[in-house]
């Protein structure tokens, strides 16, 4: 009885040093909207109003940016928007 109790007293003063990732996904949209032009929408976590998650989107070889990406941080997430070009979509 009283190793079990050592045991969770243990473990009780050692929870407070243990930290977990927190999981925060991103979101990639992609809208066609005709002669291959496609929108997008990549919403990434913000870490604050100047930083965000280091997580970029990698089109296919021969896609390219018709716009520069138009970037908004709002409700906790960096938001951007731009249009890209890639014959032949997919």
């Amino acid at each position: 009885m009283m190793r079990r109790l050592t045991t969770i007293v243990l473990l009780l003063t050692l929870s407070g040093t243990v930290h977990a990732d927190v999981f925060r996904p991103a979101y990639l949209e992609l809208r066609d909207v005709g002669d291959d032009r496609y929108d997008v929408l990549w919403k990434v976590p913000a870490l604050g109003s100047d930083r965000r998650l280091s997580a970029y989107v990698r089109f296919p070889e021969g896609a390219r940016p018709l716009d520069d990406p138009h970037v908004v941080v709002a409700d906790g997430a960096w938001v951007e928007r731009y249009r890209i070009h890639r014959v032949g979509g997919s």
